[in-house]
């Protein structure tokens, strides 16, 4: 069974960008990424994600691993993971799974993340399901790929979600998030040319989950908060340049009502 999503146009109007899900009779599933050309229907590969087997049972309720602590290692590593964690807690099966991918302005250039996950963590473990979470560029020039930012952070819980250019093409804006749910989320922002990151909406009581960032002109970005005591009915939406750094209200009417733009949300 496939499944597509996260679909987005290149500057040229004949190209798709998409997220292509493949599930096999087991229920497992791999994701890729891939751009489909609507003049002649071909679909062209770009990145799969990838699933592994960690720590079953034979039919003798024996222990069984399915990969070495090294290999989990180098796994680990590969996601940008700052450190590894013993074998014996690694799950039945780990799987990468990427954020909608986003296109530069130029059309040149695609980045999303991809987070590494194991399917079950003991009570209390203070490292999440998750045990990796970087940025990836391609160069569409050459259909290179590697790796530009790692979460260091992830060791402590957090995650990168959605990720997008800015206007210049010259910064990547982020989600940074530690709620198992994809809540308790700020806004990071990476400068391509020097690799460093800063927070361009923090994390506080009233924009306590601070999601979706999506690119507009003059280098802003719009942005969904929602309050640590607030739900999805009561979220507000905001403009931030990346510039001067300041945040503007982004209210948007229709039939003289405020709305929210959810459906055009990107979390993962």
């Amino acid at each position: 069974m496939q499944a597509v999503f996260y679909l987005s146009w290149f500057p040229d109007n004949q190209n798709l960008l998409l997220v292509r899900m493949t599930r096999n009779k087991d229920l497992n599933s791999n994701q890729e990424i891939c751009i489909l050309n609507i003049k002649n229907n071909k679909l062209k590969h770009l990145v799969s994600g990838g699933e592994w087997d960690g720590v079953g049972l034979t039919d003798d309720n024996k222990i069984k691993y399915y990969m070495s602590q090294e290999e989990l290692n180098k796994l680990i590593m590969k996601y940008g993971g700052p450190k590894t964690i013993p074998i014996e807690k690694v799950g039945t099966k780990l799987f990468v799974r990427f954020s909608s991918p986003s296109i530069s302005p130029d059309g040149s250039k695609i980045v999303y993340s991809a987070t590494l996950y194991r399917n079950q963590a003991d009570e209390g473990d203070p490292i999440r399901l998750w045990l990796a979470s970087s940025i990836w560029m391609i160069d569409l020039k050459d259909d290179s790929l590697k790796r530009i930012y790692s979460d260091q952070e992830v060791s402590n819980g957090s995650a990168i979600g959605h990720v997008t250019w800015s206007s210049d093409g010259k910064r990547l804006v982020f989600y940074r998030y530690r709620g198992s749910n994809g809540s308790n989320g700020r806004l990071d922002c990476l400068d391509l040319k020097s690799i460093k990151v800063k927070t361009i909406v923090p994390v506080t009581e009233e924009n306590y989950t601070n999601i979706s960032p999506h690119s507009l002109p003059n280098n802003n970005i719009s942005f969904i908060s929602v309050s640590k005591q607030g739900s999805p009915e009561n979220a507000k939406q905001y403009i931030v340049n990346l510039k001067t750094g300041s945040i503007k209200d982004n209210e948007i009417k229709f039939n003289k009502r405020s709305i929210i733009m959810w459906n055009f949300t990107d979390l993962h």
